[in-house]
């Protein structure tokens, strides 16, 4: 399978297996970011299963292509999702009175350890995460 993720908020898969498939319609649609989703990472170990996404929104979103909460091929959301996952900072000569959020700009399952889960962003650098325990949205360091 193949995930392509844009500016659209919008995460589609498709079957991998030769040109026309590529094209072709999407096997799942799942939308839950609110902003422009920077990059997809498959799980190693669950692969073609679980994927991850993360968004300029400042979300990771875990996905898990087994779980559906209704019919159709739009209607997966995200099994698990760390909000502000880098943080939030000042917005520079706003009138907006809420902080920025950062973006979220990589993600990826180490090979060695598919519990874990890193994401580097646009402010900072790398944040690891247990995905056993990604619903505290507590890093592991």
């Amino acid at each position: 399978m193949i995930a392509t993720v844009s500016a659209d908020n919008m995460v589609r898969i498709r079957q991998a297996q030769g040109t026309p498939a590529v094209r072709g319609p999407a096997l799942h649609k799942m939308y839950h970011h609110r902003n422009t989703i920077k990059c997809a990472a498959w799980d190693p170990v669950r692969e073609d299963n679980v994927i991850c996404t993360a968004s300029r929104d400042g979300m990771i979103c875990v996905w898990d292509l087994r779980v559906g909460d209704g019919d159709g091929i739009d209607s997966r959301r995200p099994v698990a999702v760390i909000s502000n996952a880098h943080g939030t900072g000042k917005r520079a000569k706003s009138t907006i009175a809420s902080p920025a959020v950062r973006g979220v700009t990589s993600i990826v399952f180490p090979e060695h350890d598919s519990n874990v889960i890193i994401s580097s962003g646009a402010f900072d650098g790398w944040v690891f995460w247990n995905s056993a325990f990604i619903f505290t949205n507590q890093p592991l360091w």
